[in-house]
């Protein structure tokens, strides 16, 4: 609630079309500080809304942008490509499950045989077995070993 009653909320519009082959997505978003364009806002916002999903689909952006906003200066840039990449890595949930504990992941190990990680974000899934438990954990032994000599 905090941050939404601090934070500048932006108004914000998006039409998605998709097909079997094909997902494209339109969004308008207000810029900050341009309260005293609120004519031109409500206009731009109006023009949009006329966007069908067919006409989203079927036109490429510039013919699209200089349909709905004939009457604007319309800057188009570069296309940039869009990739899909996830940072998660069997490292990562590694990690992961050091933070969880070693008391916890045998527990896991002990009732399930093995500990299976799904990332919400790719849904790749990471399989650790007892030894690789042991690995993760054996490790961390060894680095607080080193640490605790460089105490003494």
């Amino acid at each position: 609630g905090e941050y939404m009653m601090q934070s500048e909320q932006l108004r914000t519009m998006f039409i998605i079309a998709y097909s079997a082959t094909k997902t494209v997505g339109f969004m308008l978003q207000q810029l900050p500080d341009n309260n005293h364009y609120a004519n031109d806002i409500e206009r731009v916002f109006a023009l949009a809304n006329s966007l069908t999903k067919t006409e989203l689909s079927a036109c490429d952006v510039s013919s699209l942008l200089h349909k709905l906003f004939n009457a604007d200066d319309i800057l188009l840039y570069d296309p940039d490509t869009v990739l899909f990449r996830c940072t998660c890595g069997r490292e990562r949930v590694s990690s992961m499950l050091r933070s969880l504990g070693k008391v916890e992941a045998d527990a896991i190990i002990l009732q399930y045989g093995s500990i299976k990680v799904t990332c919400d974000y790719c849904n790749s899934t990471y399989i650790f077995d007892a030894d690789d438990v042991l690995n993760i954990f054996s490790s961390l032994d060894i680095d607080m070993e080193n640490i605790s000599h460089e105490i003494h």
